[in-house]
């Protein structure tokens, strides 16, 4: 968990940027900036943010104990 974001917002925001595909798939610099400003503009869909919302909701669980 510490190489993750602890605020709940602030790891979905982590997850659809940094890992939108998953821990195992690495984005460029370039590919970040972009989902950073999709995500900070509220551009992402519904159905992504719900997904990362849930992500992040499990890594805190799993976290918590």
């Amino acid at each position: 968990m510490s190489s993750y974001p602890t605020g709940r917002d602030a790891l979905a925001r982590h997850l659809y940027v940094v890992e939108p595909h998953g821990p195992e798939v690495g984005l460029t610099a370039a590919e970040q900036a972009a989902g950073a400003r999709e995500w900070d503009s509220r551009q992402v869909t519904a159905r992504d943010r719900a997904d990362c919302y849930q992500r992040a909701d499990r890594i805190l669980a799993e976290a918590a104990r």
